[in-house]
């Protein structure tokens, strides 16, 4: 690792004297299963964001169809989940001015 650093680095001849401590500074620093962890992080957070995304989608095609005149029935076997389906028509009757 350091034997790699360009002879022109202005770091070189400081961390050439002290390559031992800083070997095992970095062995502390970096770890395969840190490094995993931070990665599994990273997607599972852009997994979720991806499927809020989605699911907001899902939650407007619903609202859609049901102010078009689909029933909850229709769009259950249409293949939306119920209590998704049933949320949204919920809420769609709460919004209408009472008659």
């Amino acid at each position: 690792m350091i034997d790699d650093i360009p002879d022109d680095y202005i770091l070189r001849d400081f961390l050439w004297a002290h390559r031992a401590e800083v070997l095992i500074m970095l062995m502390k620093e970096y770890t395969e299963e840190e490094q995993l962890r931070s990665i599994k992080a990273a997607h599972e957070k852009k997994g979720r964001i991806e499927g809020e995304k989605i699911g907001e989608q899902n939650t407007l095609v619903i609202m859609d169809r049901l102010m078009s005149g689909e029933t909850v029935e229709e769009l259950i076997q249409a293949g939306f989940k119920a209590e998704i389906v049933k949320s949204v028509y919920e809420r769609i009757q709460t919004l209408q001015p009472s008659k």
